[in-house]
């Protein structure tokens, strides 16, 4: 070619890589980078995560079905031909653990053990129902309770649950919990996290005869949230 000097004919990036999201990444959910090359000659493609080539990524996009811990970092793709070779800017993807909302039709469920300040120890059999936005107790199937899920950061989140209970006669209590949880390795094969929980409460309520009493709730327990 003319007139070309070896620089000229070296591949160049016409668009480069851009961070879905705004770089922020929910555990199991979908990662897609492009790059558009600009080259009049063939053009070789490697993805690299945090400067180390990742194998097998050697097309103009790089996708990841269902993003973990692992994929979190900077990401760059090299342009390469027989002149020479260019490099992204790095695109910073950060992976969140904790899910930003608990997914409808999911569930969350296991032991949650608690130390009650007037009957003692207890346990909750968690079952969240994620589309009704209500926690069903086995051990207590007549309480109805009402829950919030927020997420606090990167492996966290707190969920308060409102529970009423009606008995015979005057009985009632009303029962307020907040569970802290931190999510472990989003497991890709499960669609799920382990969960490490610690709970604290209170409660109030009034015995068959309308005598009032109260107490207070703590303790921990492990359950494992999968999505649908």
């Amino acid at each position: 070619m003319a007139g070309a000097t070896t620089k000229s004919l070296a591949p160049a990036i016409s668009k480069a890589p851009v961070a879905p999201s705004k770089g922020v990444l929910d555990a199991g959910s979908p990662l897609v980078l492009n790059v558009v090359p600009k080259s009049v000659f063939g053009v070789s493609y490697q993805w690299s995560l945090n400067n180390l080539a990742i194998p097998g990524a050697n097309l103009d996009f790089y996708a990841i079905p269902f993003g973990s811990s692992a994929d979190a970092g900077r990401y760059t793709v090299t342009l390469a031909n027989f002149y020479g070779s260019v490099t992204s800017k790095p695109v910073s993807i950060t992976v969140y653990n904790a899910p930003a909302i608990l997914p409808v039709g999911g569930t969350l469920t296991g032991p949650v053990t608690w130390s009650d300040s007037l009957a003692g120890a207890s346990t909750d059999i968690i079952d969240l129902d994620f589309a009704a936005k209500t926690i069903t107790d086995a051990n207590d199937p007549a309480s109805k309770i009402t829950y919030v899920y927020k997420r606090s950061n990167l492996t966290a989140g707190v969920l308060t649950a409102t529970s009423v209970w009606t008995g015979k006669g005057k009985e009632t209590e009303t029962t307020k919990k907040t569970y802290k949880l931190v999510f472990g390795t989003y497991d890709l094969a499960a669609r799920s996290w382990p969960v490490a929980v610690t709970v604290s409460g209170s409660y109030t309520g009034k015995d068959a005869a309308g005598k009032a009493y109260k107490g207070t709730i703590s303790g921990a327990g492990s359950v494992v949230l999968v999505k649908p």
